[in-house]
């Protein structure tokens, strides 16, 4: 991709509730938290074809945000490929708690964006972020790791200033709008990644003795 350069962005609020989701469909992963390195990791590798060379994986999350501690492995950003920032931008209108998965699911999907947004600002100071760096010029390439119809806009945008998008699940029962699939330009799941990012190694079966 010559000297192209690309740049990963995380919705926090929807990688929670990926997060939960992948547990459910893979109970083995239900006591491990999620590495925010190895997912960087696994990200710029699943599309460095895309995005060439990764700028940084920019992860979003609500200020103060406990999920941070009991859902995530945060090591020290290091190294050129894992090259990666969390940053602490939304607020929690009155105190309210994110609505858990398990009930958006029961929603029919035209109400299920409705509910997250207790968490305002994230999702607007990550595509202010995005927008200012697509155009610059600087980034040709843009992967996103988001659920909500809310960032149509930004991915039109993005595209309009002369960029890439992709989107990016963390499984392939992952739910992500169809609507923001048909804006992308590629769309891939980690699937394959998942016991690395969530640190497990699977048992070998038990070895049964010959009679």
């Amino acid at each position: 991709m010559g000297n192209e350069h690309g740049c990963i962005y995380v919705d926090g609020s929807f990688l929670f509730a990926s997060i939960e989701r992948v547990k459910r469909t893979h109970p083995e992963l239900a006591s491990s938290k999620l590495n925010v390195a190895i997912l960087s990791r696994a990200l710029h590798n699943t599309f460095a074809e895309n995005i060439g060379l990764n700028l940084r994986t920019n992860y979003y999350f609500r200020t103060k945000d406990e999920r941070i501690a009991s859902m995530l492995t945060v090591p020290p950003p290091h190294g050129q490929s894992g090259h990666w920032q969390i940053k602490e931008c939304g607020i929690n209108l009155r105190g309210m708690k994110p609505v858990p998965t398990e009930v958006l699911d029961q929603l029919p999907k035209q109400y299920r964006d409705l509910y997250p947004r207790a968490e305002k600002g994230l999702d607007m100071e990550l595509a202010c972020d995005a927008l200012l760096l697509a155009a610059s010029g600087r980034v040709q390439s843009f992967v996103f790791l988001i659920g909500d119809r809310d960032f149509m806009p930004l991915l039109t945008a993005v595209q309009r200033l002369g960029s890439n998008t992709y989107i990016a699940g963390l499984d392939v029962q992952q739910h992500v709008p169809s609507e923001l699939l048909n804006l992308a330009d590629r769309y891939a799941t980690l699937e394959g990644w998942l016991n690395q990012i969530f640190a497990y190694t699977p048992q070998p079966p038990p070895v049964i003795a010959s009679p």
